[in-house]
């Protein structure tokens, strides 16, 4: 029978009676005014409950709390309703935060009940699977149920609501209204709802997040950036889009970091390069040219154009044939008149090692983590390194320079 807390015996109880006093007690759970004492005496009562005589009434318990969260919950829900925008925010984060404490303390006073009942029924049912190969459901613990309540009685009638307000909070952030962190806070929260009220499931946890929430956002990422990027393309000024395009990509990528799952970032990223950068290549790409014949005057701003391609291989292959050809055209100038062998030599050495510290200097890529310690230099001294593409094509333009001296 497992676990018998204080020796208790199987006995004859009225269930009706016995579930009105452990009613009270979540009652007092969802008030934040649980005591101590009663938290143990009620984890008693379930597990009489789950064990009277002559049958245990696990079923009926388990049944009766799933009608209770679908009560708070629907209350809840209809609470939230009358709000919008900043305010929901507020009120949504508060009450999920107190369900979700609630329901943890009411899940820990009925492990005995996930034990007994919705794990054994589990087994039975996975077995059942095994003999006659149909589907079957899962039961839920007792918090999960209660998360699994909260989707269909507050989020999946809320979402569009919730949503609006956060992308709404998102769009001040990317327009660089002042933005309290109570309020990131409260985007972080009501944003991670919808896949912790998911976690208990099997398969496809991540569905109500990506559909509800995720795909709006790329979305509205898009649309925000497509105007923003023409907006300062118009300004003509190449190095300051460009710094403004790096910046942003930064910025963005943090606030992903901080506010959205994991698997967002580069979904992101994508749309932020596609509205940034591609729809911008042409203008970005003739500023290059000019930046490679005038590099002395232009180092920094090639690094900067050197960052922003780095991760995407046809534009960065573009920026090094353009690199490449610039420096075979300046070498087979310099070697045009030279004659002896002793004077190619020298130029030529001359002429490398030039462009070899222009490449050390300029085409460097910064780590995208910051570094907090020391042992993160050391793993990121790889990224330090000057681009192996833009060495290569070095010495490919210093051999085409050689076969010019005859």
């Amino acid at each position: 029978m497992g676990f018998n807390p204080n020796g208790l015996e199987p006995q004859v109880i009225d269930f009706e009676e016995e579930w009105n006093e452990f009613r009270k007690s979540l009652d007092k759970a969802f008030l934040q005014k649980w005591p101590k004492d009663d938290y143990t005496a009620q984890y008693s009562r379930v597990y009489k409950i789950c064990t009277a005589s002559p049958e245990p009434k696990s079923e009926e318990l388990y049944a009766n709390i799933s009608n209770y969260f679908d009560e708070k919950s629907q209350e809840k829900a209809m609470m939230l309703n009358q709000y919008e925008a900043q305010q929901l925010l507020e009120e949504y984060t508060e009450k999920w935060t107190r369900y979700q404490k609630a329901t943890g303390d009411i899940n820990n006073v009925c492990r005995y009940l996930n034990k007994n009942h919705v794990n054994t029924l589990n087994l039975t049912n996975v077995e059942a699977h095994l003999i006659d190969n149909r589907g079957h459901e899962y039961a839920l613990s007792v918090v999960n149920l209660a998360f699994e309540k909260w989707r269909l009685k507050v989020i999946d009638k809320m979402s569009d609501k919730l949503v609006d307000a956060c992308l709404t909070l998102i769009k001040e952030m990317r327009s660089g209204e002042l933005i309290q962190d109570v309020q990131r806070g409260q985007v972080h929260t009501v944003v991670k709802s919808f896949m912790d009220v998911c976690q208990h499931k099997q398969r496809n946890r991540m569905e109500l997040y990506q559909n509800k929430f995720e795909r709006r956002l790329l979305r509205a990422t898009s649309e925000f950036y497509d105007m923003e990027g023409k907006r300062i393309l118009q300004q003509g000024d190449v190095g300051n889009y460009i710094a403004r395009v790096l910046d942003i990509i930064k910025t963005e990528d943090r606030r992903a970091y901080s506010l959205f799952d994991r698997s967002t970032i580069q979904k992101q990223k994508e749309r932020l390069v596609k509205s940034l950068i591609y729809d911008a290549l042409d203008f970005l790409l003739e500023a290059g040219e000019t930046m490679v014949k005038k590099w002395t005057e232009n180092a920094d701003q090639l690094n900067q154009l050197y960052r922003l391609f780095h991760d995407m291989e046809d534009p960065l292959s573009r920026l090094v044939k353009m690199f490449k050809q610039y420096v075979e055209e300046i070498g087979i100038k310099k070697i045009k008149k030279i004659k002896n062998p002793k004077e190619f030599v020298e130029a030529t050495c001359n002429h490398y090692d030039q462009y070899k510290k222009f490449v050390d200097r300029v085409f460097v890529s910064e780590p995208e983590m910051e570094l907090r310690t020391p042992y993160d230099a050391i793993d990121n001294i790889d990224m330090m390194q000057p681009d192996k593409q833009f060495l290569e094509s070095l010495k490919d333009a210093m051999r085409t320079i050689a076969t010019g001296f005859t």
